[in-house]
């Protein structure tokens, strides 16, 4: 605040929500720093770890039986029962448990595997007639094109894969997945001409969003000869609820709770149910007021995007089981 930290905090570090506000000199603005963004909470006027006593592992994919007959590998995110990602995990803050009886670590040469994860983000973007009328397009594609720039540049390689969807009655996939920013840029630009139709299928949308994502993920690690790692983001922005009702939201949820892609959903305005689509985005829920702040919220869900990616782990190891059916924990 201009009038400095002393007239705005009793103390010198002050933390709101997930948000570091440190003091360094009484009559200056505070220094703001979100530890949410580093995988931390703020606590006691600190960027401290996350407290992992509940956590919540969704397992992405896992690979039995090779190279070796009892290897196992598996694909995993872990936030906490919060819903925050947990990162920079190390093999010993991990229990095997086969059957419910914990294995040894060392016994079973169990390690945390190199993690070079192809990930593959579905921009969804509302086109209906209201985003024209109320004259955001301009701001969002250029809001749309700032998160594909920050994203881009977070992670070096492999490059991330970008598509773009529209949509109103239906979705529209304007483009599909490519490591091109030039050309997904392009597809960005085809929202600002955009004629929907007058309703809106959100439900839908991000349910066909989730299968398209899928699919593509199968046909790539089937083209890689299983040589290669997916993850899966979806990012869905719209200013307004469900019109169309072709799809119910407890049909939209049980697409999410069956996808292993992360959902995250941005919201413009006050016509937006802002509890339904908290739900929907499980893994970060984003809202701006107003088209100004368009570009701010969507560089917060940039910054997510890139944290969720760094919170998945590679483990292998082999099991003493030699034959039959056993449930891995």
């Amino acid at each position: 605040p201009a009038s400095g930290c002393a007239h705005a905090f009793s103390s010198q570090n002050v933390c709101e929500g997930g948000v570091l506000h440190a003091c360094t000199t009484p009559d200056a603005p505070p220094d703001t720093q979100d530890c949410s963004l580093q995988g931390l909470t703020c606590q006691d006027g600190a960027c401290l770890p996350l407290d992992v006593t509940c956590a919540d592992v969704k397992v992405v994919e896992s690979r039995l039986g090779a190279p070796a007959p009892a290897s196992v590998a598996v694909f995993f995110a872990v936030d906490t029962c919060d819903g925050d990602p947990v990162v920079s995990l190390e093999l010993e803050d991990f229990t095997i448990l086969e059957d419910d009886n914990p294995i040894s670590a060392t016994e079973a040469a169990a390690t945390l595997l190199p993690r070079d994860t192809e990930v593959f983000i579905s921009l969804v973007l509302d086109a209906s007639p209201s985003m024209q009328a109320s004259g955001v397009v301009t701001e969002a594609v250029a809001a749309a094109k700032a998160f594909v720039d920050h994203v881009e540049s977070s992670v070096s390689y492999p490059p991330v894969r970008f598509a773009v969807s529209f949509f109103t009655k239906d979705l529209e996939q304007v483009q599909g997945y490519t490591t091109n920013v030039e050309t997904v840029n392009i597809a960005l630009d085809a929202l600002l001409t955009e004629q929907g139709a007058p309703t809106t299928n959100l439900y839908g949308s991000l349910i066909e969003a989730l299968a398209l994502s899928e699919q593509a993920q199968i046909q790539r690690r089937a083209d890689m000869k299983g040589g290669v790692l997916t993850l899966g983001q979806v990012v869905l922005f719209t200013d307004g609820s469900d019109q169309a009702a072709l799809y119910t939201l407890e049909q939209a949820l049980g697409a999410v709770d069956e996808s292993t892609d992360d959902v995250l959903t941005i919201a413009l305005g006050g016509e937006v149910d802002a509890e339904v689509l908290a739900q929907l985005g499980g893994n970060g829920f984003f809202a701006a007021e107003d088209a100004q702040a368009l570009g701010a919220v969507f560089t917060k869900a940039a910054q997510r995007v890139a944290l969720l990616q760094k919170r998945t782990y590679l483990l292998g190891y082999c099991s003493p089981k030699l034959a039959g059916d056993h449930a891995l924990k």
